[in-house]
C-alpha cells in the first residue's frame, strides 16, 4: 500500500492517435523491440555495405592527390589515376603520428 501511493498517481489521459518509435507513453515493454531493432540495424548496415562498395568502385581522382587519402586504399582505380600511390604511401608512414605532432614538445 506505501508503494502505491509513493508512485506519484495514475497515468494522465494522453492521445491514443499519437505514433512514437519508443512505443509512446508508459510501454514498458514494446513487442517485438529487440528484434525489431535488430531488423533496422541490418537494414543500415546493409544500406552503408552499398554505398560504400559502390563508391569504392566509382571514386576517380584525375588530379592526384599530394598525400595518400584514406578512401584511395580501397578504390579501383586508385593505381591507374595515382602511379605514385604506393611511394606516398611509405613516405606518409615516415612521418611522425598525429597524436605526437599536436601535443606539445616535452623539451620545453
Amino acid at each position: 500500500i506505501i508503494l502505491r501511493i509513493m508512485g506519484g498517481g495514475s497515468h494522465y489521459p494522453y492521445p491514443k492517435q499519437v505514433w512514437s518509435s519508443s512505443g509512446g507513453w508508459w510501454n514498458d515493454h514494446p513487442k517485438n523491440g529487440s528484434r525489431n531493432t535488430r531488423i533496422g540495424l541490418g537494414v543500415v548496415a546493409a544500406v552503408f555495405a552499398t554505398v560504400f562498395w559502390f563508391s569504392s568502385r566509382n571514386e576517380r581522382r584525375y588530379c592526384p592527390p599530394v598525400r595518400p587519402i584514406f578512401s584511395q586504399r580501397f578504390a579501383r582505380y586508385t593505381l591507374e589515376d595515382d602511379p605514385n600511390y604506393k611511394q606516398k604511401l611509405i613516405d606518409n608512414k615516415k612521418k611522425p603520428s598525429f597524436i605526437s605532432r599536436i601535443l606539445p614538445d616535452p623539451s620545453h
